[in-house]
């Protein structure tokens, strides 16, 4: 063992930066009691992360960050720094570079903190008034189907980067607002309008809304799509909310 303590006396950042300046490969053990990770090193880059519970189906890369950001925002909790090597590792992150990816959301949820959006009884997509690549009369039906969810649901989909920066993008452009008035369905499985293929001359449209996010070094996903499917033809069309 290097070195073990608690993280009233050593941030996860300063340990960091210790494992960055000496260039050790090492395994970095977090136990914030709810939330526990590992952190992999090689050289002083990260090559591989852990994190219990974790958000969604990253890439090995995008949890080295979601990990970072996570646990660099215990306040308590204890530590143990060892020389295990990763199991899987990847090609190295830089760890200056996944402080400062950590760093951005963590700013990202104080500003949804501060709109009363973390820790909102619920969270529902709004309508909008204002044309984009969806009209506003099928965003409506869109956000009627997704009803709504809470922040801490939309974490365990897609990783607390991930849901902080979708929260931001669907706030910037006015399609978020805290609901309070009933108790949400948490579950986020997408719902499929009803099959009116039986009904005579109907040409029965499926919905499905797929909310999918990447933290923000990574642009090249859409943070909000839906697909529109006609049961008579293959054709698909995306649609983007943002």
């Amino acid at each position: 063992m290097i070195l073990d303590g608690r993280l009233n006396d050593w941030s996860v950042g300063d340990l960091l930066q210790i494992v960055r300046i000496t260039a050790k490969t090492a395994a970095l053990e977090i136990d914030g009691g709810a939330v526990r990770g590992v952190l992999y090193f090689e050289a002083g880059q990260l090559v591989d992360a852990m994190l219990e519970p974790g958000g969604g189906d990253l890439s090995t890369s995008d949890r080295i960050v979601e990990t970072v950001y996570v646990l660099g925002g215990l306040d308590d909790g204890t530590f143990a720094m060892g020389g295990d090597a990763a199991p899987d590792p990847c090609p190295p992150v830089s760890i200056d570079d996944a402080l400062a990816a950590a760093t951005t959301f963590a700013e990202t949820e104080a500003a949804l903190q501060d709109a009363g959006l973390i820790d909102a009884r619920g969270l529902r997509i709004g309508a909008t008034d204002v044309e984009r690549a969806v009209t506003p009369s099928a965003w409506a039906a869109i956000a009627g189907l997704i009803g709504e969810f809470t922040f801490e649901s939309l974490c365990r989909q897609i990783g607390r980067g991930g849901a902080v920066t979708t929260l931001k993008e669907l706030r910037s452009i006015g399609l978020l607002e805290a609901a309070f008035e009933t108790s949400p369905d948490l579950d986020l499985t997408p719902r499929s309008a009803p099959d009116s293929r039986a009904s005579e001359g109907s040409p029965g449209l499926h919905a499905v809304v797929a909310a999918a996010a990447r933290p923000a070094h990574d642009r090249s996903s859409p943070m909000a799509a839906a697909v529109l499917e006609s049961p008579e033809s293959d054709r698909q069309v995306e649609m983007h909310g943002g």
